[in-house]
């Protein structure tokens, strides 16, 4: 068992160390001795420099300590590989089958922004790559890997000092700023190198430069020519350095069609490209490691990995699972807080009779996400592991390439782009353009638009807007490859920027979206004296069209400028535990939480059958009905008939209080039938508490228009001895023909609150929606959708227990988005109820509707 051993006598000028505790020391199993003090190592077995000697419990160091910079009194940290019967440093010793035990929870307390030396060998094959600690609100500390969006086929890996034997699991909780094509992102185990050192792999496979000079693609699979490929069925590779960029494309799965062509899944129009230059690379998911089980994040959905797996340098398995969310828990949203906490734990266990996967919730009690298992192809149980992790930008991902000098039209719409540096374009290929100071008429595209004409190396021309005569400056251009639309690019543009203690703020030409505070961000492209603080930022603050960023420097006044705002993509890592253990011949094994594995199951033999009496009284047919009572019946509250004017239903009985009853019902609108110019029907649902005397509105559906079927979620009853609905139509000459059915459920529901208004007035300070009973719900939600609007409004999200006298929420205010839907949450509060407050006007603003919704247990 590898452990630190805490007591020791250090003599810097006799270059000793004594070990108390211990009558003879082995050599062998020291494995690594670190002056914590000085942050240098003083042993290592892997160090032919950094050697020692051992006469009983003394160790003597060929390392120099003789100097001023060492004492008596530094801080060592003594990994040494314990055997039964050594000193047991930390809790007391017990009885079990755990051999070792290792977590790093990535404290930026322990050091200082790096990982641990003693834990970790780090390489950081590029310094765009950002490596520090975040994390400083709601127990949020992570090591936070912040990818360049500058550089390519580069990657950044920490790999454990220590290694594991199996029986061997693995945990960890990751969460990543954002999911983009062209970076991956793998966590697992691989086979150590010989006594420990490294990782032992296999000999990569070399690029294969594509034989033909065209690739042909039909229904979005591409047929490639490559002589004597070597692939097979599953084998994944990516593809780069074609002229025609769009066809550099991967990871993609290989299907061979003969030894001299195969196909892979490419997304475009049918024809035939061109592939000059093309290179084609296996993409081992391992980086060739022997053996290894792990999973790898490859693609832009965020409940989504890859679980692979390897034995003995034989062809890696793989299987594409759905895993719990990758996307943080941002546990506060106040400025300044960088509050990120891993929202899934991945899981791994490896044995000599499986490799078993799953991921699930963290700080949770729901069940899994997603789960994988193999039996065979499963790493060599007889090798050492490391626990590995790497980040890593791909070949040909899209990518910023230059800075925008000065870009104009005359009278056209093609514009003149001139940038800083050659860019390497040529006529075909596709860019994008962020960040130009004049939206007006060099709007950001958002789609990737095609180079026209290349005049010279810093030069090209493309179609962008419509017609204008003008010019401007400052953005930056991005190189599509494979498709890829610019990663990471904020639709927002720098106006300009200033610093004031430390703070760099930048002012957008609008309302700043998508960036969250503690994240990464890199400016890049701005004019003029601005250009001198691009770089990569953390966000503190944003606060409408201010974006403030972590900047230390001296204060200076304001700059006009252009530029481009892109999110980088922050890998955390919130914590990674291992535990290697030896089983006993009883292990009881069954399940680990994969209930629909009937072969991993605890075996269970009915001894006798259950009897459970059941009446009935109130429900009309015995079909549905179990011992439990009623499940799933449905009942028709309206039959289907058109109706062509407002109209309240006559209150509904749900059950008889005497038998059974219901707890919960889920309400459905059948609408098979629509005419009228702009009909509208809103369908309200309300409950009443005392038979039918007064009414509680519950539930409003989305507005209908068309014909469909429309069903709200299973909704606990809470005042229901009495429901009806109320029915609001509008347009001229309308009708709907609806019918309103209702599902009716003995188990009990969540409560669930949906309500929609438009009679709030966006431009009229302090008007208000409706007030809303929402007692019984701990998290709120509220949206705003907007058509054109030169000023969006602001609303506050409002709480009161009279329905009289209101509190704002938590700070909640919500900032409306021209021609879009803006949305917050708000959680852990208990209004009775709640509403809705226009506490900042719009100006020429196009409504659509307010939506507030909330959820209680």
């Amino acid at each position: 068992m590898k452990q630190l051993i805490s007591n020791y006598i250090f003599d810097a000028s006799a270059k000793t160390i004594t070990l108390p505790d211990f009558d003879k020391v082995e050599l062998a199993r020291i494995i690594l001795i670190t002056d914590v003090t000085n942050g240098v190592n003083l042993f290592s077995f892997t160090d032919p420099l950094l050697g020692a000697t051992v006469s009983g419990n003394v160790i003597t160091l060929e390392a120099d300590t003789t100097s001023e910079w060492f004492a008596d009194t530094d801080k060592l940290a003594i990994r040494y590989d314990s055997q039964f019967g050594d000193t047991f440093y930390g809790k007391p010793e017990v009885v079990g089958n755990t051999r070792s035990k290792f977590r790093d929870g990535f404290s930026s307390t322990d050091v200082s922004g790096v990982p641990k030396t003693e834990i970790w060998d780090t390489v950081n094959q590029n310094s765009d790559h950002i490596l520090n600690y975040g994390g400083n609100s709601q127990g949020s500390s992570y090591l936070r890997i912040s990818l360049s969006p500058f550089v390519d086929d580069t990657e950044v890996t920490l790999t454990s000092k220590e290694t594991f034997q199996m029986p061997i699991r693995v945990g960890y909780g990751l969460s990543m700023s954002q999911r983009i094509i062209g970076q991956e992102c793998f966590i697992g185990l691989v086979e150590s190198g010989d006594n420990g050192v490294g990782i032992d792999t296999l000999t990569p496979d070399a690029d294969k430069a594509i034989t033909g000079s065209t690739i042909s693609v039909t229904s979005n699979v591409a047929t490639i020519t490559l002589t004597n490929h070597g692939f097979v069925g599953g084998d994944r590779i990516s593809i780069y350095g074609s002229a025609e960029r769009r066809m550099n494309v991967g990871p993609v799965l290989v299907t061979p069609v003969d030894k001299n062509n195969f196909t892979v899944p490419l997304t475009i129009g049918n024809g035939t490209y061109s592939c000059t230059g093309g290179m084609i690379r296996h993409a081992d998911p391992f980086r060739y490691a022997k053996n290894g089980v792990g999973l790898v994040f490859e693609n832009a959905t965020t409940t989504n990995g890859t679980f692979v797996s390897r034995r003995n340098g034989e062809k890696y398995r793989q299987v594409n699972t759905t895993t719990a969310t990758t996307t943080a828990v941002q546990a506060s949203t106040s400025p300044y807080t960088d509050a990120f906490n891993a929202a899934s734990t991945q899981e791994f266990y490896a044995t000599m009779d499986e490799a078993y996967f799953r991921s699930f919730p963290s700080d949770s009690n729901s069940g899994l996400s997603g789960s994988a298992k193999w039996s065979q192809g499963i790493p060599d149980e007889d090798k050492d592991y490391k626990l590995h992790i790497r980040a890593r930008n791909l070949s040909g991902m899209s990518r910023p390439i230059a800075r925008i000098t000065g870009i104009s039209k005359s009278a056209s719409a093609t514009a003149t782009v001139t940038t800083d540096v050659a860019h390497g374009l040529v006529v075909g290929d596709y860019v994008q353009i962020y960040g130009v100071a004049d939206q007006t008429n060099f709007a950001n595209t958002a789609a990737q638009t095609v180079i026209a004409s290349v005049p010279n190396s810093t030069s090209f021309t493309l179609v962008i807007g419509s017609s204008a005569t003008a010019s401007s400056s400052g953005g930056t251009v991005i190189k599509n490859e494979g498709s890829v639309l610019a990663p990471g690019a904020v639709g927002q543009v720098v106006n300009s920027i200033s610093r004031t203690n430390n703070v760099l703020t930048l002012v957008g030409n609008t309302t700043w979206t998508s960036v969250l505070a503690g994240e990464y961000v890199q400016v890049h492209g701005m004019t003029g004296g601005a250009a001198t603080y691009e770089g990569a930022y953390k966000v503190l603050r944003i606060n409408g069209t201010a974006l403030e960023l972590e900047s230390t420097g001296a204060d200076f006044g304001t700059i006009t400028t252009g530029g481009a705002v892109l999110r980088r993509t922050d890998i955390r890592l919130h914590f990674t535990r291992v535990i290697d253990y030896t089983r006993h011949v009883v292990e009881v094994n069954g399940g680990r939480g994969g209930t629909s594995d009937g072969n991993n199951a605890v075996p269970v033999s009915m001894t006798a059958a259950a009897t459970v009496p059941v009446s009935q009284s109130s429900a009309s047919s015995t079909v549905t009905w179990s011992a439990a009572g009623p499940g799933g019946f449905l009942v028709n509250d309206v039959a289907s008939a058109a109706i062509t004017s407002t109209a309240t239903t006559s209150a509904t009985v749900p059950g008889l209080s005497s038998n059974m009853g219901t707890y919960a019902h889920s309400f459905n609108v059948v609408v098979t039938a629509v005419s009228g110019t702009t009909p509208t029907l809103d369908v309200g649902v309300e409950e009443s508490i005392d038979n039918g005397t007064n009414w509680v509105r519950i539930y409003d559906f989305p507005r209908i228009t068309a014909t469909g079927a429309y069903t709200s979620p299973m909704i606990r009853a809470q005042y229901g001895t009495r429901y009806r609905y109320v029915q609001t139509v509008a347009g001229t000459t309308p009708s709907f023909t609806r019918a309103v059915n209702r599902c009716m459920f003995s188990s009990s529901g969540p409560l669930v609150r949906e309500f929609f208004d438009r009679s709030i007035s966006l431009t009229t300070l302090n008007s208000a929606t409706p007030v809303y009973n929402m007692d019984g719900c701990t998290s709120l939600a509220l949206m705003i959708n907007l058509g054109a609007a030169t000023t969006p409004p602001v609303l506050t999200l409002e709480g009161s227990e009279d329905g009289t006298n209101f509190y704002q929420l938590g700070g909640a205010t919500l900032t409306g988005v021209a021609s879009s839907t803006a949305l917050m949450y708000v959680k852990d509060v208990m209004p009775k109820f709640v509403r809705a407050r226009v506490s900042t006007v719009g100006a020429t603003v196009t409504p659509g509707y307010v939506l507030i919704k909330g959820l209680g247990a």
